[in-house]
């Protein structure tokens, strides 16, 4: 749960080895599954990835619901988008189902929502188009990074 950001990213920094298991297919992840966070907090409840390289392979945990779409009808990242959206106007919060510190969105309200689609090829530009501008905030977030390092540096040599 810990491992996807309210951003919709991957972090790596914590992960636990499991036992393999006579099922471990059945939650193994392959690049573009959409997983969608059924589990946690109230206001963390729905926060998603679109699976990539860096986590092929990987299992996920039960507070995870893996969504495969019909690529004829959906385009895998359009759905995460979907649900990004939907998560950052607080959807998930709102429909979850509470409990004391722990949340749930049940996979049979989750499949009761509607999305409107646009054409496949609208679809395939929104994903592309979103992945031109995290890139841009990735390079960005290094950029800062390296100037903090700089300015540190610089004042280490100052002083």
């Amino acid at each position: 749960m810990n491992n996807v950001t309210r951003e919709g990213r991957i972090n790596l920094d914590k992960i636990a080895m499991i036992p393999s298991r006579n099922n471990i297919k059945k939650y193994t992840i392959k690049i573009d599954d959409v997983l969608f966070c059924n589990t946690n907090s109230e206001d963390l409840v729905g926060k998603s990835i679109v699976a990539t390289k860096e986590i092929e392979k990987f299992c996920f945990s039960n507070h995870f619901t893996r969504l495969r779409a019909n690529e004829e009808i959906i385009t895998q990242k359009f759905l995460y988008l979907w649900l990004k959206f939907h998560f950052d106007i607080g959807l998930f919060e709102r429909i979850c189902t509470k409990w004391i510190g722990q949340a749930a969105v049940q996979i049979e309200s989750l499949l009761k929502l509607q999305i409107i689609l646009p054409s496949l090829t609208e679809q395939y530009y929104a994903g592309e188009y979103c992945k031109t501008i995290e890139n841009n905030i990735d390079e960005v977030k290094v950029k800062i990074s390296n100037s903090k390092a700089l300015q540190k540096s610089l004042i280490k040599q100052i002083f």
